[in-house]
Formats: C-alpha cells, structure tokens, sequence
C-alpha cells in the first residue's frame, strides 16, 4: 500500500510560515507527460475547507508511520505543466526567508491571478474564473451627490486619487468583486481592457535590418547603467535583445508603471513582431496565462513588464533590463514585500550567463554604493554624466511666483511646467482659531481642489465638502498654498496659446519620453519635508532629472538653498552628492551600511504601551540579548484610516525567524503586524 503513494511538501497560501506534507496517488503522477512534480499546481483540503497548493519538495524515504499529524491527499493535479521550475522555487524560497513572507503566499502571489482558484464551500465546487483584469477608471468626479454604500465611496475615492487601478490591485485591497460589478453596471467606473496586441494573426516577425552585431556589448555580469539617456539605452537594449533572438535566448525588460511600457512596447514590436510579450497586472486572465506558459517553453522571446513580471520562470533567460531602478514602484507595498530589485538579483546569482542592468538617469544610492564595492560594474566606462542643459536656480516665494514664471514664459515655447503639488490650495486655514481643517480620518490638512470643488485627504483620499467658514468660531477661512490646478488657471490665463505642459511628477509614475526645450520646477523641496533618511535623496532626483528632459534652459524655482543636493546641482558634480550622502548614511549608521527591519503596529484603540508591552514581552519570552532598535514612536502618518500607527526600526537584527512568533502574538491581540524587510521609507 505504501508504494502507491509519494508524499509532498506542499506550500499552502495561507498567512502561516510553514509548508505542509501531503500524499500523492502515483497513479495521478503516471498520467502526466513530464512527470514532473516540482512547481506543479495542486487542489488539497486544508483545515476545514479546500486550497490550492504548489508542490516545492518531494519527501523521499518518508515513512507516514512516524508522522504525528494526519496526511491527506492531494485530490488533483489540474496543469498539463508545472508552474514553477526548480530554479524558480529554490530562489522563492530564499527570498521568502530574508523578508519573512510565507512561502505559499510568496508562490501564491507571483503567479497570473486566473490561476488562483478559491474553493466556493457553498457550491461545493472550485471557482475557475479567475478576474476580468481590465485597468478601471473612474467616470466621474464628485461623488459627494451620489449615493453610494461605504464600500462603494471607497472604491470610487481610491480610483479618483490614483487615476487608475487594475481588477487584481482593488480586490487585493480588499474590496470585493460584487461592490466593482455594481459600480460598473452604475455607469460610475469604466474599464479599458488594454490588450497591447493587435486582433489580427498576420504579425510580422523580427525586421531584416536588425542583425548581431557581434559581442561588444554583451557582457556577463550585474551592471549599473546611467552615463546616457533612456532613449540611447532602448538603443542599446534592442541590440542586445537582436543578438539574443539570433542565439535562441530571451531577454526581459521591467519597467516603472503601465504607460511606459505601453509606449515602450509599441515601439519594440515594429522591430521585433510576433517575438514580442507583455506582462503586467491588468492584462487579460487568459492572456496572462498564455504569455506565463509561452515563455516559460519558447526559445528566444521578449518580455515587457511591470514588477509582476519577475516570477516568470522565462526560458534561456538571458538578459535582465530593471529601468528606472530607482522607482518606489519595484519595492512591493502587500505581502511579500520583496525588492524587485533584490528578486533580479538573486535570479542573476542562480543563473549562468546572464546580463543584468539596473538602469537610471539618476540611480538610487544603494546601487551606486553596489558599484563603488564592485559588486556591480558600470555597463559603459563613462557613469554619471552631468546633463547639458542651461542651469538657472531663483530664490522665489509663492507670492512673486507668478511673475517670475511670467517673465520666463513670454520669450519660450514648448514648456514644461512640474510642480509635486495636486489640487488648487493646499490648505483651508482660520486665521481667527489658528485652525487647519483636517481629515477625520488622518489627522492630515484636506487640499482644496476646484474641479470639482471640494476638499480631499492626501492620504486617505477621502473627500469632503468645501466649506468656507470655520466650524468653530464661524470665522472666514483662507485658502492657503497653492496646487497645480491654481497654477495651471493663473498660467493660461496670460498665455492662452502657448505650448506649456503641466506635470506634478515625472519621476514615479511615467518618464516622459518627450523633451521640452525649457522646463521649470517648482519649489521640490516639499520632498525634504518627510522625516525619512532619503529625503535628500528624493530631493536630488527631483531637482536633477528634469534636466535630462531639458532642451535648452531648466529653471528651479525654490526657497531652499543650503543643501547637498543644490551644492552638486550648483558644481554639475553628481558624484559629489553620491559620495558625501554615502559618508553621511555611514556615519549614521543607514542603509545600506547597516540593514532596517521596519515594525509598523496598527489597532483602532491602539497606544504606546500597548506596543511597548507586547515587545517587551516578546523579547523576554525568546530571551533576545542582542537586538538594538529605535522606538517605539509614532509612525509619520500617527492616525490614518482611523488607525493608531506605532512602529519600530530593528538594526542589524540577526534572529529574524523570531519575528515571525511576534507577528504570531500580535494577531492574537488584534493588532495589526506589518514586517517590512529593508524598507523603501520610512512613513
């Protein structure tokens, strides 16, 4: 009877950090081609209910006997092929240890979301639909008139303040797919299936002018790459990627956000055709499958994708592109929190002959610091070349802004105008009280917004009515500050047909592949305001890229002089900032010289002690000698969501397995636990 059976490792995507065993009829094994179990999808019971599980480790000379547990079956093997290959597992395994995220979870979420089948008790039956991933958009703008459930204001709130969201992001934020239904049958969100592809079969293959060019450029290693411009790298990609194709291998290439690899693939697939595939969290649930599985068993393709996109287990991976490496975009916000950048890593490190390059005009401090330790190169000999463009910094105040920015635009067309600031004022003020109006929620100032008027958290996105007279003293309110939908009105106003372009950032959500022949920032500096220990870093790259969009004449308009970042700006010396921010992060005993663990608490009645005693606990229970952290204080949004946030920065914490038993008490007490494993900010 043994012999008819194998048993399993099987991880279970559930928020429990261990993987379970589980028997296999063999007679299942025999009817698959590959007879591969490893990476292999399967259906199981678990607990009370059924889950789906991935297959990471055959147990060998298990004997059952001694087991002091019941083993159960694995009911179906439902995938003519495996998931995951071996190489894939044994990377998300490692990297499910270093941030601590369950591997069933981490598995789990790496996959396309059709494949996530949730196991519908009711109906006795397995629900195989999988989402209708299409990208939604709101189709209105003030909800205030409309009525609307809670759960619906909220889904409506999030898309209005974020523009756009895919099916898989709103459910994974909790809202439900009977609440999105409802609000597309209303007419209220619409949704745009951006199928990247053209109906037609007739696509053309790779063009015949695009040859090898031989090995100049195709240099095995981990590279940094920021001495040129984006479009001269996508030149340098598109040949590397021909002499791949030729040799039979696959290159993937990762960018920031949906609309710049939109543009990006648009222009790949005119050379490239049919070799070409797309991957990001708003494509099609068949597509996504289908794209997953011709990669993983074709020879010679070409991904484009979002940070989703880095779990493919792609065929003859050969080339490894992360553009824009700098971005928040690649450090994942819900579980597993990994770095996209640390993922690229580790697959360089499993893999042989592989190309990666992280690529930015102006790279993030961590990878210039992996440079300077030779633990990358520079992809060209030249780095960090100063962009060439007319430098002109003016020492303003909102109050001459307006004639400052007049005097600039009479004489210059095709303009880009960019400043971080959303809505019309910034501020609703009492001058009488001293009283800014705040979120119920967050405690936050509401913005002023004008189209429609309104008042809106910069946080929650909650909305409110406009008011304009003080709820305590019935005193007049001030609008305060400025946003760029004031700017925009002001500017238009003189220069009704001019070529100006707004912007408020051009850094995170797309890099704009267009140049303008004057740019202006304004005030950046609102960067330097978030007490985290890369301000400054965020401050640099706010004042600095712009310059590589910048024609002729970049004017930076700010009331912050005496700073590092200006210093370098002022002396066109990049590495000046590089290096006296790496001695600074040094000396204070930063990343990436020391690493960070950030513990962020959250309760509805949650207080200091209560975290203060839960961590002291927890360090008595499991003896911990050596641990040095910081806290607990408030977090820099303390009230948000009518949550009570505390948080904790570990350092250098050796014993993190340990963490995972304070995660354990910490549900037990209803508190919420987010570990955060070398967190992008601190916020």
């Amino acid at each position: 009877m043994k012999d008819n059976y194998l048993y399993v490792d099987v991880a279970v995507p559930v928020s429990i950090f261990d993987t379970f065993i589980y028997r296999l009829d063999r007679r299942k094994l025999e009817k698959l081609k590959d007879h591969q179990l490893i990476g292999r999808r399967v259906l199981l019971p678990f607990n009370q209910t059924k889950h789906i599980g991935i297959i990471i480790d055959l147990k060998g000379e298990f004997n059952p006997d001694e087991a002091d547990f019941e083993i159960k079956d694995i009911e179906e093997i439902p995938d003519k092929y495996p998931i995951y290959t071996q190489d894939y597992i044994d990377i998300l395994r490692e990297l499910s240890e270093f941030y601590l995220s369950p591997i069933g979870l981490t598995l789990y979420y790496g996959i396309p979301d059709s494949l996530r089948w949730k196991y519908d008790k009711s109906k006795n039956r397995w629900d195989r639909k999988g989402f209708n991933n299409y990208i939604l958009y709101p189709s209105v703008e003030n909800i205030d008139s409309l009525h609307l459930t809670k759960r619906q204001r909220e889904v409506l709130e999030f898309l209005i303040s974020k523009g756009e969201a895919s099916y898989e992001e709103l459910t994974e934020l909790g809202f439900s797919r009977r609440v999105i239904e409802n609000l597309l049958k209303k007419g209220l969100i619409k949704k745009e299936n951006l199928f990247f592809l053209e109906e037609n079969k007739s696509r053309h293959s790779i063009k015949q002018d695009i040859k090898p060019f031989g090995n100049d450029l195709i240099k095995i290693g981990a590279f940094l790459y920021s001495s040129e411009s984006f479009e001269k790298r996508l030149e340098t990609y598109i040949n590397i990627i021909a002499n791949n194709i030729y040799e039979g291998k696959s290159s993937l290439l990762i960018f920031p956000n949906v609309k710049t690899l939109k543009k990006v693939y648009t222009y790949l697939k005119g050379i490239f055709g049919e070799k070409v595939y797309i991957y990001f969290d708003g494509l099609s649930s068949k597509k996504k499958i289908d794209t997953w599985f011709n990669l993983k068993r074709l020879n010679g393709t070409i991904c484009l994708g979002t940070f989703s996109s880095i779990f493919i287990p792609i065929k003859n991976l050969s080339l490894i592109v992360l553009e824009e490496e700098h971005s928040n975009s690649y450090k994942m916000l819900r579980a597993p929190r990994f770095d996209i950048r640390n993922v690229a890593y580790k697959i360089f490190q499993k893999k042989k002959n592989l190309t990666l390059i992280y690529a930015s005009s102006v790279p993030s401090v961590e990878t210039v610091y992996l440079k300077a330790k030779k633990v990358i190169k520079s992809f060209k000999g030249i780095n960090l070349n100063f962009p060439k463009a007319n430098i002109f910094i003016k020492n303003t105040d909102y109050s001459t802004l307006i004639k400052e920015l007049k005097d600039i635009i009479k004489e210059r067309n095709n303009v880009l105008i960019i400043t971080n600031r959303r809505g019309y004022s910034s501020y609703l003020f009492c001058e009488k009280c001293n009283l800014e109006i705040k979120c119920a929620r967050c405690d936050i100032p509401l913005k002023v917004f004008k189209s429609p008027k309104r008042l809106e958290c910069p946080i929650c996105k909650t909305k409110y009515k406009y008011i304009d007279r003080c709820f305590k003293c019935d005193n007049s309110l001030e609008e305060r500050g400025f946003g760029i939908e004031k700017l925009k009105e002001n500017i238009e106003k003189f220069f009704p047909r001019k070529d100006i372009t707004f912007e408020t950032n051009i850094i995170d959500k797309e890099f704009l592949l267009d140049d303008f022949d004057t740019v202006i920032n304004i005030f950046p500096e609102i960067y330097l305001y978030n007490n985290d220990f890369r301000s400054e870093e965020r401050f640099f790259r706010s004042i600095l890229y712009p310059i590589y969009k910048t024609k002729k004449d970049y004017f930076l308009i700010t009331k912050s002089l005496d700073n590092l970042p200006i210093e370098s700006l002022l002396k066109e010396d990049l590495n000046l900032f590089y290096k006296k921010e790496l001695e600074k992060r040094k000396i204070l005993g930063y990343p990436p010289f020391r690493q960070f663990i950030l513990l962020s608490f959250e309760g509805k009645n949650l207080t200091k002690s209560k975290v203060e005693s839960l961590f002291n606990e927890w360090v008595k229970k499991f003896d911990i000698k050596e641990i040095e952290y910081e806290g607990v204080f408030f977090a820099f949004h303390p009230y948000l969501r009518e949550n009570y946030r505390y948080q904790i920065i570990l350092k250098d914490f050796k014993k993190k397995n340990l963490l995972k038993e304070l995660f354990y008490m910490a549900t037990k007490k209803s508190i919420k636990l987010v570990i955060d494993v070398s967190p992008k900010e601190i916020k």
